[in-house]
């Protein structure tokens, strides 16, 4: 009885083989390490796209606009005009905005508690 692999000649078609599957396993790692580089590179280029941010002229008229050095002077600028009527006594409240304007804060406070100030 001839056991495979007992002669020389069996070995070596054997390895043979073994050598050529190796080989076809390492170019199909590096087909697919090659294919996962490309991958990589187009996922990066679309994100890189994806990422990009363009502001409508509305958008940056509202930065501008909310900017919070310019909103703290233009408060800044109120508050010294409204301490120099109050010097003068020419400051006049409009009584009908102070009453919307607590009205607004009891419904406030009544509808969401006392802490919708925050």
């Amino acid at each position: 009885m001839k056991v495979p692999g007992s002669d020389a000649t069996d070995v070596q078609i054997n390895r043979s083989q073994e050598a050529r599957t190796g080989e076809k396993s390492a170019v199909r790692r590096q087909t697919a390490v090659d294919q996962g580089a490309q991958g990589q590179e187009q996922s990066a280029a679309a994100q890189s796209k994806a990422d990009t941010i363009k502001v409508s002229s509305l958008g940056a008229l509202l930065q501008t606009e909310l900017n919070p050095a310019k909103m703290a002077e233009e408060r800044a600028q109120k508050i010294a005009a409204l301490k120099e009527q109050i010097r003068n006594g020419t400051y006049a409240p409009d009584s009908q905005a102070v009453a919307r304007s607590l009205s607004e804060e009891i419904y406030l406070e009544v509808a969401f508690g006392a802490d919708s100030k925050e």
